[in-house]
């Protein structure tokens, strides 16, 4: 025709994926209980080598809410932290970070 149209074309994926992923790696796991967590809960991670890791704490928009455990050396296998926490209600995300290893979990404040 003689007018001039204007289109766009977007896909959008049914899968209701936002947020920051689970990144996962092999030999190393992460857990966090009781959920939901009051204000204390023990969280429980394996390292399949030792590492300097750091426990953080993130809201849904990715924006850091609390360093709950500062940089500490650990060694190889099992090991349980209790921390505590001091944010409002709603759905967060915990980040154990180090040089070998990143392991993220899904935790809910109440």
């Amino acid at each position: 025709g003689t007018q001039d149209y204007n289109f766009a074309v977007a896909r959008y994926l049914a899968d209701g994926n936002v947020g920051v992923g689970e990144l996962i790696n092999p030999g190393s796991s992460l857990e966090v209980y009781p959920q939901p967590i009051n204000s204390a809960a023990t969280v429980s991670y394996t390292l399949e080598t030792a590492d300097a890791i750091s426990i953080d704490l993130y809201d849904a928009r990715g924006a850091l809410v609390q360093q709950v455990v500062g940089e500490q050396h650990r060694a190889a296998g099992l090991h349980q932290v209790t921390i505590h926490v001091d944010a409002p209600t709603g759905l967060y995300t915990l980040v154990l970070r180090g040089t070998n290893t990143t392991r993220t979990v899904k935790v809910a404040l109440d």
